[in-house]
């Protein structure tokens, strides 16, 4: 099942053409696909390794897609978010749900630069990261999250405000639902 479009001001203009990084299984991918009718979407993810998804592959995600109806705006390519395989300029909006906070501290700025790179000017970009509030704290043991370690900075909203300032973007929304935050910005 796809998740809900976590701001209404994401592609508020109902199109564009949209690289959502870390796709995986599509439900990020599936959310603005529906949310938004005259959008394309390329899912581009690694498919190497196991993420807690099943069969993660892009037959996996053209499937869902085309049982939800939307196969016909859906491109899939294979890649890495710290290397983007498009030109310059190439998107008018990017997106990264619980794919982009799983890299290494030291691979997030080159992948937030990447992103920058592909975007148009005033290109937008949808982040959304776990959130440690009470939901995540209720529903994983304490020595997951305590003492603010892997969790503590996933939910760090200045700590993603400062990275997303530093690779060239300008922070236009942040907001939390339980168990995650969203940082909406648009590339300067």
């Amino acid at each position: 099942m796809p998740v809900t479009m976590p701001t209404e001001r994401f592609l508020a203009s109902g199109g564009g053409n949209v690289v959502d990084l870390g796709a995986g299984s599509g439900r990020a991918t599936l959310m603005v696909l529906l949310a938004r009718p005259r959008t394309t979407v390329t899912g581009l993810d690694r498919y190497t390794g196991y993420y807690g998804i099943d069969d993660n592959s892009p037959d996996r995600l053209r499937a869902n897609a085309r049982v939800a109806g939307v196969e016909d705006r859906l491109r899939v390519q294979v890649g890495d978010m710290r290397e983007l395989p498009f030109k310059d300029s190439e998107f008018d909006g990017a997106l990264s749900v619980a794919a982009m906070d799983h890299l290494g501290r030291n691979d997030i700025p080159r992948a937030l630069s990447e992103t920058a790179r592909v975007l148009k000017a005033g290109g937008e970009f949808l982040f959304v990261t776990i959130n440690s509030d009470f939901w995540v704290k209720l529903a994983f043991p304490m020595s997951l999250h305590g003492g603010g370690g892997y969790w503590g900075w996933k939910g760090n909203e200045g700590l993603w405000r400062e990275r997303m300032t530093t690779a060239g973007f300008d922070v236009v929304e942040v907001g939390t639902r339980p168990a995650e935050m969203y940082v909406l910005a648009r590339k300067r």
